[in-house]
């Protein structure tokens, strides 16, 4: 038979080839089909990366030959058999099951015969990452006669199906532990005896094979001595440190791990930004918090670790057990959050100087319920033409309600304020008898509501009488701007 083609190719598919027959000339074909001479093979198409894998054309009457091999060390060939590694594995992703789908890498071969005719044809090959083996336990160090729990970490440790998944498996060897050895996934063991013991853990797949070992050495640490719990939890320093006090001073030679701890603000969890021992007291462990703690809040401390004391007692574990909150809002007896004043009245306790001095009235001081920060009302303050721009001052005075007695120390004064529009620019600070420690702050206000803050110190015990101060710079007409919440702390 012969079949006589001009410009154009045949495609004739078979199984999983697709022969290309090019030219114009006699093809020994049998009932439409040609003689098979394409003979590809692999020695594999599964397996762990770093491997390699062997391929094999034995197709006859060969004139050209080209490989090409995705992920592979070489990107192609001409070679009847060539051996290619693959140092990558083959990309996957997450599945609902908690394993992996893994993707294939593409190796094709396209054959050109001595007769003009082609032939190719493509393998799947898998490439699985090599088993990542992991594991923890929920505390490293303990007395003895503790059970400790182990957990499994290790991924990419199942089979490519589910036959061969039936013959993975996990071989825990435990120094020291009853019993010594476990099959299952996330044994608990058994601590009869004091001491420092390895823990072992083999993990077997079975398709593509691999056996890889975890060891930690002296990974559990059983002690005699019993759990010490502290003698108190208090959260001092304007809310963001808790301090935990014990008997005798903690070992410097156990890690602060944060992942140990967990501290709850009114039942919500709130983030530890560190752990670490006091420098001046070892008893002490000092745990910061990421964002303040305020008045009145409930907090609740957990931990669940291996510290160790001086004399090697374990740390005892904690179980939302309360802490002593000493954040004290010094302003708290005064009006500063205008809640006690009628709204469209002037406020209680406030006060005026220089250009407004002695206008106690609510013609530019008013108490306003208009979008108030916290609670059901704030300070609204009217600005006009007429005003002297670097004059217009007010604040809490001892005129309206006496004195705070502060002792020497570090403060912080904060609230919140905002303006009807831009371009106002406020003064702040808290001001002592005789404008001492009066460093103060400024600000551009905003038309949202924004916390400001202004640290400053004191020398020896005093009084704030302006426990709060602001100068407004604005003679915009018709501008207002607006005070809420305005509380001070000390820090130190």
């Amino acid at each position: 038979m012969k079949i006589c083609i001009n410009k154009y190719k045949l495609l004739i598919p078979i199984s999983a080839l697709i022969i290309t027959v090019v030219g114009c000339e006699e093809s020994n074909l049998r009932d439409g089909f040609r003689e098979q001479n394409f003979k590809p093979t692999a020695n594999t198409t599964l397996i762990t990366e770093g491997q390699t894998i062997t391929y094999t054309d034995l197709s006859k009457n060969v004139s050209i030959r080209s490989w090409t091999f995705e992920g592979g060390d070489i990107e192609s060939s001409d070679q009847e058999i060539i051996d290619v590694t693959y140092d990558d594995h083959s990309p996957f992703e997450p599945n609902a099951s908690g394993g992996f789908d893994y993707n294939s890498f593409k190796t094709g071969l396209e054959v050109d015969y001595d007769d003009g005719t082609t032939q190719s044809n493509r393998f799947n090959v898998t490439v699985y990452p090599k088993i990542d083996v992991d594991f923890t336990a929920n505390k490293t160090t303990s007395i003895f006669g503790s059970i400790i729990d182990f957990e499994d970490l290790t991924i990419h440790e199942e089979s490519a199906w589910p036959e061969a998944a039936e013959e993975d498996t996990f071989l825990w060897e435990f120094e020291g532990g009853i019993p010594a050895t476990s099959k299952d996934k996330n044994p608990s063991i058994l601590y009869s005896d004091t001491g420092k013991f390895s823990v072992k853990l083999t993990v077997h797949r079975e398709a593509p094979e691999s056996d890889v070992v975890l060891v930690r050495n002296e990974y559990i640490n059983i002690v005699s001595q019993p759990a010490i719990s502290p003698l108190s939890t208090i959260l001092s320093s304007f809310g963001k440190i808790i301090t935990l006090t014990y008997e005798e001073g903690i070992s410097t030679a156990t890690p602060m791990d944060a992942s140990a701890f967990s501290v709850a603000v009114d039942g919500t969890a709130a983030t530890i930004a560190s752990v670490a021992l006091d420098g001046a007291d070892p008893s002490k462990i000092v745990i910061t918090l990421d964002t303040s703690v305020t008045e009145g809040q409930d907090i609740t401390i957990s931990y669940n670790g291996n510290i160790v004391s001086v004399s090697g007692a374990v740390l005892a574990g904690l179980t939302e057990v309360p802490v002593t909150n000493t954040v004290v809002n010094l302003f708290r007896l005064y009006n500063a959050d205008f809640e006690q004043t009628a709204v469209g009245s002037f406020p209680d306790g406030y006060g005026t100087w220089n250009e407004t001095a002695g206008a106690n009235n609510n013609e530019k001081y008013v108490t306003s319920d208009v979008d108030p920060h916290g609670g059901a009302k704030c300070l609204e303050i009217r600005i006009d033409a007429t005003d002297d721009k670097w004059n217009l001052e007010s604040g809490f005075s001892d005129a309206g309600n006496g004195h705070v007695t502060i002792e020497e120390g570090e403060y912080r004064l904060i609230f919140w304020a905002k303006a009807s529009t831009p371009g106002i620019t406020m003064g702040y600070r808290a001001v002592a008898q005789g404008w001492a420690h009066n460093d103060g702050s400024s600000a551009d206000l905003t038309t949202e509501w924004v916390e400001y803050s202004a640290d400053f110190s004191t020398v020896g015990n005093t009084t704030l009488n302006r426990k709060y101060w602001q100068q407004i710079q604005s003679n915009i007409d018709g501008a207002k701007v607006y005070i809420d919440d305005i509380k001070l702390y000390r820090i130190d």
